[in-house]
């Protein structure tokens, strides 16, 4: 290539900054660094944040060293300790916080920086969802679940503390936005520092989507995502950590003066989700609240989802059957829509023709 236009072309691209974060991923991190190499855009740095490996992550990262930034933490400090001296390392105007166990696509950083709308400060995208292999068996969010974005976000993030957005790999920042978030408060976010940053966005910056898929998504037994097999532990984790996303929310709100709707978590049916969850598996656990209550706050949450009136119907047959029947069977209802793994073969090809409805 002329040198000439080679330099022109990294001038006018804006500077991309992917910034890897891992903690004992050896088996996946060299993966996700030569996924960021590979890419054919022409203005990026790679910086790795590792949080005190205990393995060989150090030596894989170390052996692509200068072609990246390494970051080495002294301290574990979790999921928002990396974003936070990730993000610190960062030269680029457009940030993008990937999983060590996540990698890039072939030549998808330059598609996903032209689909970003230079009016937005975060742009979510879709993900091949792939096993221990890198074999991709499905798409993350799935199709059917239209991404919140513009004023629907914010309006949806009021309403219920909650959007239809994505995880960490999907995810594209502006430095504009991020200067007004970062850095975030790491030992509340330890785990699900994307979830600080896509629940404050919408109340400082516009947010745009694309369906195209400019990563891989990872499940596998040692990601956070992978504890599917422990629904309750999961459930747990993801009520504390929504007491931490609805604090930062509020204290952000309340800066700004925007307005939350008031006992907003309830209108949230996610949050309920995994209360109905507690209720079905740890009912001694749980607070007094029944299933049927839970179900229908939830069935009236149903018409805010984007989805089509069939699937809204199917929903709310959904959350009527898991609290009317049976705990043993409302139980295996409840696994079979949150864990795909679990369902039978006729159940699954039941909900492959409902995804293409």
């Amino acid at each position: 290539m002329d040198t000439n236009l080679q330099s022109t072309s990294q001038h006018s691209a804006p500077m991309v900054s992917v910034i890897i974060t891992c903690f004992n991923y050896e088996r996946f991190i060299r993966s996700s660094i030569e996924s960021v190499l590979n890419q054919d855009y022409p203005n990026l740095e790679l910086i790795v944040v590792d949080d005190c490996s205990s393995d060989s992550s150090r030596d894989i990262i170390m052996e692509y060293h200068p072609q990246l930034i390494p970051v080495f933490h002294d301290k574990n400090q979790g999921h928002g300790g990396a974003f936070n001296n990730g993000y610190a390392a960062a030269n680029g105007d457009i940030i993008m916080f990937l999983d060590a166990d996540d990698y890039l696509l072939p030549n998808a950083l330059q598609q996903a920086v032209e689909a970003f709308p230079v009016s937005s400060g975060m742009c979510q995208f879709r993900m091949h969802l792939v096993d221990d292999h890198g074999e991709q068996y499905d798409i993350f969010p799935k199709p059917e679940l239209a991404f919140d974005h513009g004023a629907r976000a914010k309006r949806k993030l009021i309403h219920s503390g909650q959007y239809q957005s994505t995880v960490t790999s999907g995810l594209l920042f502006r430095r504009s936005l991020l200067e007004q978030v970062m850095p975030m408060p790491q030992e509340k976010f330890r785990q699900g520092g994307d979830g600080y940053l896509v629940t404050l966005a919408p109340l400082y910056t516009d947010i745009s989507s694309s369906d195209y898929c400019m990563s891989a998504y990872r499940q596998h037994g040692e990601n956070h995502s992978g504890f599917a097999s422990q629904m309750t532990k999961r459930a747990k984790w993801r009520l504390e950590h929504n007491q931490m996303r609805y604090d930062a929310l509020k204290q952000a709100s309340y800066s700004l003066g925007v307005k939350l709707e008031d006992k907003f978590w309830y209108n949230d049916s996610y949050h309920l989700i995994q209360m109905m969850c507690l209720s079905l598996f740890e009912p001694e656990h749980t607070p007094a609240t029944s299933r049927a209550n839970l179900a229908q706050q939830a069935i009236k949450n149903v018409n805010a989802q984007n989805l089509s009136v069939l699937n809204k119907a199917i929903l709310t047959l959904w959350w009527l059957s898991i609290s009317i029947t049976p705990r043993p069977l409302a139980k295996s209802l409840y696994s079979w829509k949150v864990m795909a793994s679990t369902r039978p073969k006729a159940v699954q090809k039941v909900f492959s023709i409902l995804r293409r409805a």
